[in-house]
């Protein structure tokens, strides 16, 4: 029974708790949780935010993999550690955090995850398992903080 207890331990992270529940957009629910975790976390410096998402990648790659057999699906939809992490590598570029940054932000990292241009689909399609769901979004949180730092820098703000 421990290891049953710890699969669903796992299922649970992979889900960020609740998103099982959320039936329209649970992605939009992942990154919203990523911004907000992200915004008060970048208000004390980028140093511990990093730290954070190493750390959440390593353990969204883990939990990835077993959410997947447990539910008997490739990146299931529930599955949103993966935007959380790409919402807080969208946010490093633009530290320090203001409300209009964390929503330029928020509105990239969506539109790239969504659409998921070259190399994002072709990342996604080349890799297996839970690093193929963590790494598509990370990529995805690198170009919307890439173009939000543009962005921020043409419009002076």
């Amino acid at each position: 029974m421990p290891q049953d207890r710890l699969r669903h331990i796992m299922v649970s992270i992979a889900q960020v708790g609740i998103a099982q529940y959320i039936r329209f957009a649970p992605g939009t629910y992942g990154a919203l949780v990523g911004a907000i975790i992200g915004y008060v976390l970048l208000l004390g410096g980028w140093a511990f935010t990093l730290f954070l998402i190493i750390c959440l990648f390593i353990l969204g790659c883990i939990a990835g993999n077993i959410a997947e057999k447990v539910l008997s699906q490739k990146d299931p939809s529930s599955v949103v550690i993966d935007e959380v992490v790409g919402q807080l590598v969208t946010l490093l570029f633009i530290a320090p955090p203001t409300i209009y940054r964390v929503l330029l932000g928020f509105v990239l990292f969506r539109g790239f995850d969504i659409l998921k241009p070259w190399p994002i689909k072709k990342m996604e399609s080349s890799l297996r398992g839970g690093l193929a769901i963590m790494a598509d979004d990370v990529l995805a949180g690198v170009f919307a903080g890439i173009v939000s730092r543009i962005l921020l820098h043409l419009l002076h703000l």
